[in-house]
This record gives C-alpha cells, structure tokens and sequence, in this order.
C-alpha cells in the first residue's frame, strides 16, 4: 500500500467497490446535464414564450412546438412549460438521489474493506510495534480515522467531481451566451482557488496536530479505564484527572483555532460569492439595456451564476474536508505501510520435538543488552526453571523462543533444527506461553478454555481444568462453565483467571509449557498441586517455569538462575543448594519467611 496520493490510496481501497464509484459519477454527471437543461428552458419562455424571439432550440423541438399550435399555444398553456421544467428538475433530483445511493454504497464497501485490512494487518505486525505503540492510537485509527475516510467518501468525493464538472460545464455555456458577461463572472474564480489551495495547506497541518492531540486523549483515556483499579487503590484520581484536563484542554484549544481559521476561510467565501453576484447583475442589467443580451438569455444567465456560485462554496467546504480526510489516511498508512511479520521462504512447518538449545545467545532492545552470551540446553521431557532478578532476562528467553523476537547473536535451535527455519505461527501454536497477567476475552468461560483448540472435547476441557485445580471453582458458579466473564475476566479472582489461562493452554496440549511467572497469582498449595498433575502429564512434554518463588522451582530437573543476562547457576535443587551464589541465598530468605510467617499463624 504504497500510493502517496490521497486519490490513489482511495481508488487502490475501493476493490470490488469501483463499480459503484462508476455509477455515483455517471449518475451524478446526468444529474448535472438535466440541471443545466432547466435553466436554458426558463431562458426560452422569457424570451420565446413570453417574449417573441423566435425559437434557439434543436430543429426536432422546434418542429414539434409548432405542430402542436407554435408560441401561441404554448402563452396559453404555460402550464405545459411548467410541466416540462418540473420534469427535467425531477430527473435531476432522482439521478442525484441515486448518486448519493451508489457513493453510500462505495462508502460503506470502503470503510468495511479498511476495518478488515487494518484489524488484519495491525494483527499480523511484530511484537515489538506492539509493545512500542498505543493502545487508545492505535483504536482512534481504526475507528475515527476510518469513520473520516468513510464520510468523505460518502459525501464529498462524488460532490467533488460533481462541482468541478458543473463549474466546467458552466463555464463553456456561460461563454456561449455572452463573452464579456461571462469573463466578468469567473474573474474572481482564479483568487478564490489560490486562497483555498493555501487554506488546504493550512488546516491539513492543523488537522494532523488535532488527531494526534485526540490519539493521545484517547490513549490516557484507555489508560484510566484499563487501569481503574490502580487509581482507586492509590488514590490517584486527582493525578489522572489533572492530566486528563491537560490533554483535553490542549484538544480543545486546537479545535478553537481551526474554528477560527474556517470561519475566516468561509466568511471570505461568502463575501465573493455575494460579490460575484452582486457584479453579475450590476453588469447584466447593462449589458440587457444596451441590447448586447436578451432579458431571457440573462435570466438562463443568472440561474447558471448561481449553479456556479454554489458548488464554488461547497468547495471550500470539499477542501477543508480533503485536508481532513489527507491526515486520516496518512495515519492509516502509517500502519498499513508496516511490513508484516510475513514468513520468510525457508520457514516452514516443523514440529517442536527434541532438545531446546541456546547456544551464545545475545539480545537487547532499544535501552541496551537484556541476554549476554546465553547458553544452556533444555532436554525433551524435562521440567526446566528459570531464575533471576527483575531485568535478568527472564521474560525475554521467552520471548526468543516464541520468536516474538529474533535473536541479535547467537542461535537456537529446537531438534537440532535453528528457529528462524521455523514457521512463526506453527511455532507459537506449539508453544504454550502462559503469561504472568493473562488475558481472558468477554465470552464464557468455557468460550475461552476452547478458544487455542476450538475442536476439544468436554472430556479434554475438564482434564485441563482439573490439572489446572480451577474445575471445582467453575463448577460452583450458578451458570458452571457457561459463565459469562466481564471484561479482562473481571468476573474472576486473579488466581481463578490465572487457572483458567492455564487450563486453556493446557487443553491445547503444546508439546512445550512454559510459565512465564504465572504462578505467582496462586497460592502456595495451589502451586504444588498444579506442578504435580503437570509432572503425571505426558513425559514428552517439556515445561519451563519461571518464578521468584523457589519452593515453585525446586521440583524441576533442573534450574537456571540468571545473573544480568548471563548465566550464573545450572544445576538441581539439591546441587544449587550445595553452592555458594544466589540461588541457595534466595532459598534460605524466602525459607525463613515461611517459617516466621507459619509461626505467627500458629500463634
């Protein structure tokens, strides 16, 4: 999606939706010529009707109206001129009618084809766009942006070629009828195109401050909403409000400035529409005096004026909505122009079998290196732990593995086979990531327990759920399993949502498990009792856990304990134990916590 034309980004989004692009301009263009025909009636009364100059008609017409009894008859029938001018205003109205169908028609077609191309898109691009961007950005694109887009489209596109072609079309019958009359009336055309062109160029800047002031209002917003429980524990509803006033008030101000500069842009309008008018007659009744134009030719001549001075008013109204709609496509762009997170040729589908092997791996984001020189091996089947400081680098071995980032240096390797030969998706569907905060969707529970494995059975849900130890706690609400959850699974306490992300993962039965601290939200009891169903589990499945909980870490084969990005210990428990370093420091503190903390309860 390449077009750097506004007009070329919306024919390239139109589709399957040009047909109806076609049949709103060849509407309206009919449209156009029918309400250029009244006029010319309205001239021929005046002066053929009314008045006595001989017919400027087609020779077909001529002939009729003198078959059915001349001027004569048509001075005592007027009734019959107005017939016949009703006509030709209502087949101007009804292709106008039908042009607006037709551009809803593309306008709606559009917008349906951006939402889908956006949503898609948007899911497709890297995890790194994702962590870096904002949520409340981000949804003001796909819904305000592209509501702009749409309203344009539905109205202005077809208006604008409909005002372009009546100026034209006005421009050369205008001439027709008088030359020095018409140089008269389209000598301020020239002055209020340069003053919109520069207006264009204006509000389009103005425009792009005020969507960015409204994307960052939409995002603390979000934020506030998303975070209500945050703020109503610390008492921070005075803080966010504060910067709420800020962020609106530096919205409003913008509006008031466009404001400002659209009523300079249309007042001027206005002042050379009524101006051109006013020249217009002052210059008619002279030339109609001096016999240079026939009364009835100055009334088609007038009529014609204000087909023109109309569609010139609309157009400064067309440009300010170009400038608009130019910011909200470039916005659009901004993301559809993202490459995707596409598979590269030699990627393909593997299965995640075998011995998981990081062999000097090196990674850091933008504020430096996270991992340094990471090696160590995971075997199939085995129970792996992780261990380390906030900032150690736990997290990210996930986020290698999972490749929601490659690796700056090193390799890893799955069955002797490198990642990056990997299909991203097939290898994320085989890896089941639980999160320390997770995710549960606005649907039931059971909804979202099928949600990685939609074709599990109740038989397979329930074993997850029992693995899981969440199966009695579902089973105690009113509606069971068909409980509706609120939004985030706010219906949940965080250690039943927390089981339910696990059970979900479970029921996929991915060949790797790995818990990135998402045990944390469970008790002690819980704890346990969720890594011994895991261990009666299939053998071939190889888990990772990592915790700052070591009595959560002990039963594994074997534990990692990072140090800065670099490892630091490898063993057992009972090995880890046996050595002087962090892991059996971190054990002995938190053992002594326990101990004080059941004496106290024993108390």
């Amino acid at each position: 999606m390449k077009n750097k034309s506004t007009f070329g980004f919306l024919w390239q989004v139109m589709g399957k939706n040009r047909a109806f692009f076609i049949l709103a301009v060849g509407c309206m263009l009919i449209g156009v010529v029918f309400s250029y025909i009244s006029p010319v009636l309205v001239g021929t009364i005046v002066d053929s009707v009314v008045g006595s100059k001989p017919f400027d008609l087609p020779a077909p017409i001529v002939s009729y109206i003198e078959n059915i009894g001349g001027r004569e008859f048509l001075f005592n029938n007027l009734w019959i001129c107005a017939l016949v001018y009703l006509f030709f205003v209502g087949i101007s109205g009804l292709f106008n009618g039908l042009r607006q169908y037709f551009a809803a028609r593309l306008s709606e077609g559009i917008s349906i084809n951006l939402r889908q191309r956006m949503h898609s898109h948007i899911l497709k691009l890297p995890f790194r766009w994702h962590m870096e961007s904002q949520t409340g950005d981000t949804l003001q694109r796909c819904t305000t942006d592209i509501e702009t887009v749409r309203n344009f489209i539905a109205i202005q596109l077809t208006d604008l070629v409909r005002v372009v072609s009546m100026i034209v079309v006005a421009f050369v019958l205008m001439f027709a009828l008088n030359v020095p009359l018409a140089s008269i009336a389209f000598a301020t055309i020239p002055l209020s195109f340069f003053v919109s062109l520069y207006f264009f160029k204006k509000i389009r800047n103005s425009y792009r401050y005020t969507e960015e002031a409204e994307g960052a209002l939409s995002s603390a917003t979000q934020e506030a909403f998303a975070g209500v429980r945050v703020v109503k524990a610390f008492g921070m509803e005075k803080h966010t409000l504060t910067n709420f006033n800020k962020l609106n008030e530096t919205y409003s101000e913008l509006w008031i400035k466009l404001g400002k500069m659209f009523a300079v842009h249309w007042s001027f309008g206005d002042f050379m529409r009524q101006f051109q008018v006013a020249v217009v007659v002052v210059a008619g009744v002279f030339f109609v005096v001096n016999g240079s134009i026939t009364a009835g030719n100055f009334v088609t001549f007038m009529m014609y004026i204000r087909t023109v001075t109309r569609p010139t008013r609309m157009l400064a109204r067309i440009v300010a909505d170009m400038g608009k709609v130019g910011v909200s496509i470039d916005r659009l762009r901004q993301i559809l122009d993202l490459e995707e997170e596409a598979p590269k040729p030699d990627e393909g589908e593997h299965e995640v079998r075998g011995d998981i092997v990081f062999d000097n791996v090196s990674f850091g984001y933008e504020d430096g290196k996270v991992l340094d020189g990471l090696s160590f091996t995971i075997k199939e089947g085995e129970t792996f732990a992780i261990l380390g400081g906030t900032g150690s680098g736990k997290s990210t071995i996930t986020y290698l593995l999972t490749r929601l980032y490659d690796a700056d240096e090193g390799t890893i390797t799955i069955g002797g086979r490198d990642i990056r030969t990997f299909e991203k998706m097939s290898l994320r569907r085989q890896m089941g990531l639980i999160l320390q905060e997770p995710f549960l969707f606005s649907k039931t529970i059971m909804e979202n327990l099928r949600m990685l494995y939609p074709d599990a059975s109740d038989e397979e849900i329930f074993k997850a759920t029992e693995t899981a130890h969440v199966h009695r706690s579902i089973s105690n609400f009113p509606q069971g399993y068909d409980t509706m959850l609120g939004e985030r699974g706010v219906t949940l306490s965080g250690g039943q949502k927390q089981r339910v992300a696990i059970a979900r993962t479970l029921a996929a039965d991915p060949p790797v498990l790995i818990f990135d601290d998402s045990l944390s939200a469970v008790d002690t009891e819980t704890d346990a009792g969720i890594r011994k169903a895991l261990k009666e589990r299939d053998k071939k499945v190889t888990t990772i856990i990592i915790s700052h909980r070591a009595t959560t870490l002990m039963e594994a084969d074997r534990i990692l304990v990072l140090k800065d990005g670099k490892l630091s210990q490898l063993g057992s428990h009972d090995e880890l134990l046996r050595e002087e370093g962090i892991y059996s420091r971190i054990w002995n503190i938190q053992s002594l916590l326990e101990e004080e903390l059941s004496e106290k309860e024993g108390e």
